[in-house]
């Protein structure tokens, strides 16, 4: 499926300032994929550092608080003008800023580190992520991120079945297989949250951004419909009406070396 990234831009855009609030999940990842490099290479210290996606900062302020704000060389970039500004309050280092939709841009040349935390499931191309980053870091560098795979939001899959694609891991292994990395780690993670309503859940998603994976520019339902909706989703996963409904974050953490 094509992604529209201006809807990715608009619902991002209206979620910076719930975002921290609400991606809890994100938020583990982040730490989670910091933890994996160490272990991959516990004497990784980057000097230069690209991260990509970078939203509000939450990876970034990990980044910094790990390897230094006078030992390090950020550029952080996002598809939302106004995410500069929120950094700028937030990070406490120097950083350059380059706007636009990474997937498209130029990047900035010999990095020791790239690094994208749940953002490039927005790309129409995951694996040109990893490709493309060969072209901008040095030998010995680590290109890292995190995304989510087969089984994520699996309880929306029968009232939102033209979303987002999430692969299996074997076949993204499979796609990363012989693009020149020396060697690539792979950690899978799952993370279940659990709401009352089905709005609730909703609201949970869209205060996260995360509702651009509807492709969709307006979905607007009613009461009656969200109703409906509610009634299959519980009937299709065996939920009654007194149980929590679930949502299923199933994040893959990708740390490649150079």
């Amino acid at each position: 499926m094509k992604i529209d990234k201006s809807i990715v831009l608009s619902r991002f855009s209206k979620a910076l300032g719930t975002y921290d609030e609400a991606a809890t999940v994100q938020q583990l990842v982040a730490s989670e994929m910091l933890q994996l490099i160490q272990e991959v290479q516990p004497t990784f210290f980057p000097q230069r550092i690209l991260e990509l996606g970078c939203g509000t900062g939450s990876l970034t302020s990990r980044l910094v608080e790990q390897f230094g704000s006078e030992e390090i060389t950020l550029t952080l970039n996002d598809i939302v003008p106004d995410v500069q500004q929120v950094l700028a309050h937030r990070i406490a280092c120097s950083f350059d800023f380059l706007l636009g939709d990474a997937e498209h841009i130029g990047w900035v040349d010999h990095q020791d580190l790239i690094i994208s935390n749940c953002s490039i499931q927005w790309w129409d191309n995951l694996t040109y992520y990893f490709r493309k980053a060969l072209q901008y870091t040095d030998e010995h560098a680590i290109v890292a991120a995190s995304i989510f795979e087969h089984g994520h939001f699996r309880e929306l899959d029968q009232i939102l079945p033209h979303s987002l694609h999430y692969p299996t891991l074997e076949e993204i292994a499979s796609q990363l297989e012989g693009l020149g990395y020396s060697e690539i780690t792979y950690r899978s993670g799952k993370q279940i949250l659990e709401f009352q309503t089905l709005l609730d859940l909703l609201r949970h998603i869209k205060a996260t951004g995360a509702n651009a994976f509807t492709q969709k520019a307006s979905v607007s339902w009613t009461p009656t419909r969200l109703q409906q909706l509610e009634t299959t989703m519980r009937y299709d996963l065996g939920i009654s009406e007194e149980q929590p409904l679930t949502l299923t974050y199933k994040p893959l953490i990708i740390v490649a070396k150079r």
